[in-house]
C-alpha cells in the first residue's frame, strides 16, 4: 500500500522534478520511510519469485515462502555468488525482456553482464540525481572522480547524468597535488571508490 502510494504521488506530484523530490524525502517521518522500504521490499521479493528462474528455484531449495518473506534476513542463505553469475544463463535472473546491457569485467575474473530496461534506468537516474542534488551538486556543474572508479560510475556520468548537464574530471587520489588543484578549482570532488580513496582525499583537504 506504501509503495503504491510512493509511486503514484512521485508520478502525479514531483514528476521529473529533483529538487521536488528532495523535498519531499526530506519531509517525512522516518517511520513513514522505513515503511515504504518495507513495503518495496516485499514487493520485490514477490515479483521475482514469480519471474526470476534462480530466484525462484533458491526458494523452493531453501522452503522459504516468499509470501511471509518481510525483512532481508527473512531469505535465510538465498543470496547470489559470484560463480553464480559466471556459470548461469542470463535468462536465469532476468524478470522480464532486457532492454538495455552493460558488460564489466568485475572483480571476479570474467565478464559478467547487467541487465536493466529503460524505466529502471530513469528510476535510478532520478535518485541519483537527487544524492547528487542534496549534497550540493547542480546541473551544469563539473566535479572530479577518483581515476580508479568503478566502470559502473564512468558509465553512469557519461551516459547518465551527462544529460543532466553534469561534467566530470577524472583526478588520481593518490596524487595529493592533483587533488589538491582540482579543489583549488572549485571542482567539488566526489568520492564514489573505497574506504582507502576517503583517507586519501581527507589528507588532501587537511
Amino acid at each position: 500500500m506504501f509503495n503504491g502510494f510512493r509511486k503514484l504521488f512521485e508520478r502525479v506530484v514531483i514528476g521529473d522534478s529533483v529538487p521536488a523530490l528532495v523535498r519531499w524525502g526530506e519531509s517525512l517521518p522516518r517511520p513513514l520511510v522505513q515503511k515504504i522500504q518495507q513495503d518495496a521490499f516485499r514487493e520485490v521479493v514477490r515479483y521475482a519469485a514469480t519471474r526470476q528462474k534462480f530466484f525462484a528455484r533458491q526458494l523452493r531449495e531453501k522452503g522459504v515462502d516468499p509470501v511471509r518473506v518481510r525483512r532481508p534476513e527473512d531469505l535465510g542463505e538465498i543470496f547470489t555468488t559470484a560463480d553464480d553469475l559466471l556459470k548461469l544463463r542470463a535468462e536465469d535472473f532476468l524478470c522480464r525482456p532486457a532492454q538495455a546491457v552493460f558488460e564489466t569485467t568485475g572483480t571476479s575474473g570474467g565478464s559478467k553482464k547487467t541487465y536493466f530496461g529503460y524505466d529502471e534506468l530513469d528510476f535510478a537516474a532520478k535518485y541519483e540525481a537527487a544524492a547528487l542534488y542534496k549534497n550540493g551538486i547542480n546541473p551544469g556543474d563539473h566535479v572530479g572522480i577518483p581515476d580508479d572508479a568503478y566502470g559502473g560510475t564512468f558509465r553512469l556520468l557519461a551516459r547518465v547524468l551527462a544529460e543532466w548537464g553534469l561534467e566530470y574530471t577524472p583526478v588520481p587520489l593518490g596524487d595529493l597535488d592533483a587533488v589538491r588543484a582540482a579543489d583549488a578549482a572549485g571542482e567539488p570532488l566526489l568520492v564514489l571508490a573505497g574506504g582507502s580513496n576517503l583517507v586519501v582525499a581527507d589528507e588532501a583537504r587537511g
